[in-house]
């Protein structure tokens, strides 16, 4: 029988869990999906347009989220223009030219089950990606970024 658990900050410094995931994350990127390759347009919108509507972008200028940055003297935030910083993000992420794949979008570390046949050593080590409900083409950075914004974190 074998075990599973979560992908968790040890196995960011085991380099043959990382290889598998790359290997794994290559070859689901490889995949060829028949459903519209054009979704990047509406989830770019998602990610730049609508993951801050106006009540979120008003909490940072004057509601909770900016008194707890006062409070917490978040001198950085303070001095961060949102708007700004996302079109410019935008602009960096269509610059880019990255190519669109069929990507998972959702790659936390609780989307990757480790799988070890023998508990000793890595021999038997495996991998699997889970939950696809965000899955549909998009910049192969996606993913990429999403691993290593919580890579080695508890």
């Amino acid at each position: 029988m074998f075990k599973c658990r979560y992908f968790n900050a040890d196995d960011d410094l085991n380099p043959k869990a990382v290889k598998l995931l790359a290997q794994k994350l290559a070859k689901f990127h490889g995949l060829d999906v028949p459903i519209p390759k054009d979704s990047t347009k509406n989830t770019m919108k998602l990610l730049f347009e609508e993951w801050l509507g106006p009540e979120d972008i008003l909490s940072f200028k004057e509601g909770v989220v900016y008194e707890e940055i006062q409070k917490q003297k978040l001198q950085a935030f303070k001095e961060m223009d949102l708007l700004a910083e996302m079109a410019w993000l935008r602009q960096v992420v269509v610059d880019l030219n990255s190519p669109v794949v069929f990507s998972h979008n959702d790659l936390n570390r609780k989307n990757i089950l480790v799988v070890k046949g023998d508990e000793n050593n890595n021999q038997n080590l495996d991998l699997y990606l889970i939950d696809f409900d965000w899955s549909n083409y998009m910049y192969r950075g996606a993913d990429l970024g999403d691993y290593f914004a919580n890579w080695c974190q508890q």
